[in-house]
Formats: structure tokens, sequence, C-alpha cells
């Protein structure tokens, strides 16, 4: 898993990239994993701000 955060105005983007990820199936439950961390991720940075 590589993470790179990129200055983008007063925001910051988040540009994320899992590889080695073999078979159809495995993509698409890492996909739903990471796309429900980051829903949290942005539940919590609202709460903060």
């Amino acid at each position: 898993v590589t993470v790179k955060f990129t200055a983008a105005g007063e925001m910051t983007e988040i540009e994320l990239v899992h590889s080695g990820v073999q078979t159809a199936r495995d993509r698409e439950m890492f996909a739903s994993g990471w796309d429900g961390c980051f829903a949290r991720l942005e539940a919590i940075l609202h709460l903060a701000v």
C-alpha cells in the first residue's frame, strides 16, 4: 500500500494505491474495505473541524 498526500489549495488530496492484489474477488473486497475506511475517516475529520 502506497499513500501520497498532495496539497490542493487549502485542502489535501490523498492517493492510495494497493498493489499486488491477485484476483477480481480480492480487488472487490479490498475496494469495499478501503471505501469503508475512508468514509469513517471523513466522518471523523468532519467532527474535528
